[in-house]
């Protein structure tokens, strides 16, 4: 492959690495990252880079699982809470209520 071409397809990996870092969602990030290990490993391939085609092709497969865990999580999710608001401050208020903890629940002293 021509050396010029070889060295754009990786500044466009590189640039998808960087792409991941701006991404708002999980899944978004983990499409990202596939496409990125995938031009990596077509870069090194090319530019005769084993060490980084090895790494980027351990990385493709825990990529993967990690979206399909993603994909298959997302209606279980808990609702969001917010760091100082009001949803904390109610939760925590009934996590150390001691009528709320059943009849089971020992009190310490």
């Amino acid at each position: 492959m021509n050396p010029g071409l070889t060295e754009l397809l990786g500044y466009a990996a590189a640039g998808l690495v960087l792409a991941t870092f701006s991404a708002r969602s999980i899944t978004n990030l983990r499409l990202i990252a596939i496409a990125s290990n995938l031009m990596f490993m077509a870069y090194a391939g090319f530019a005769d880079l084993t060490p980084v085609f090895v790494l980027h092709a351990a990385l493709l497969p825990l990529n993967l699982w990690r979206l399909v865990e993603a994909r298959a999580g997302a209606g279980n999710r808990p609702p969001r809470i917010r760091a100082h608001g009001h949803q904390t401050e109610q939760h925590l208020r009934r996590s150390l209520d001691p009528r709320s903890q059943g009849p089971g629940a020992r009190e310490t002293a």
